[in-house]
């Protein structure tokens, strides 16, 4: 099994990854999926809770093609790149076909709702809701958030729950709470990608997506993430090399 920094990470077809969900959603046990990215394999090497907790997924698919390179790089088994975007889509689909219902927890500035309002239009027998759940943040092991949030949710009794509060946090928050939701089968960190379905951010033309150079194109558009660019760009490359280079040492 890959592992990229300390990182599991599963090298899966698209057709696979749509059989694994559609088992899930008629199973009685949660799948958990998670996607990492440069990015985020960087927080993980600095933090060591953090890794933990992206291993304990039980998906993990590579969301960037500096991930997939970084595969060959090190000597592992080649990945295949399926970004949380094009996994939620999929999702979706799904649970539109197996009739089953889906909650958008999360994003910015009403992308959930916008997220869900799309798709109901698109599938018309989708049970679909999207949660702005207000102020949601942790300190060390103590949640603060609003306390009819998982009352909200399980009173609309998805199947399917996509969280969208970005790295680090979505994933603690999926962890922590998960018991607490008896009717999801199927959970999955989402991070920005209801910010891109609703259509709040456009995203990459798929000739940008196909060269993995979607990181130029959100720069133009978002100079603001300039430092996320270069943790993707350039520290992440310089800690693959690293890390092959130790992996030769005497």
């Amino acid at each position: 099994m890959p592992m990229i920094l300390g990182v599991r990470l599963d090298h899966l077809s698209l057709d696979t990854f749509r059989e694994r969900v559609s088992s899930s959603l008629q199973g009685n046990k949660s799948l958990i999926i998670f996607t990492p990215n440069a990015e985020m394999l960087v927080d993980a090497n600095r933090d060591d809770v953090f890794r933990e907790q992206l291993n304990q997924s039980d998906v993990a698919l590579p969301d960037s093609i500096s991930v997939v390179w970084a595969s060959s790089v090190l000597g592992e088994e080649k990945v295949q790149r399926i970004t949380g975007v094009d996994a939620l889509q999929e999702i979706i689909e799904i649970t539109a076909e197996k009739n089953k219902g889906i909650v958008l927890l999360g994003g910015n500035s009403n992308s959930a709702e916008l997220s869900a309002s799309r798709f109901r239009q698109e599938f018309k027998n989708l049970d679909i809701e999207g949660i702005d759940p207000g102020l949601v943040s942790v300190d060390n092991d103590d949640w603060s958030e609003p306390k009819d949030l998982i009352q909200k949710i399980n009173h609309l009794k998805p199947t399917v729950l996509a969280v969208a509060f970005g790295h680090k946090k979505q994933e603690k928050w999926i962890l922590d709470h998960i018991d607490q939701l008896p009717s999801v089968r199927v959970v999955m960190g989402v991070g920005g990608a209801l910010d891109y379905l609703s259509g709040n951010i456009k995203r990459a033309p798929k000739c940008m997506r196909k060269l993995g150079l979607e990181w130029l194109f959100r720069l133009i558009k978002q100079p603001s993430r300039i430092g996320r660019i270069i943790k993707a760009t350039i520290i992440f490359p310089f800690l693959v090399i690293s890390a092959k280079l130790r992996s030769k040492s005497p």
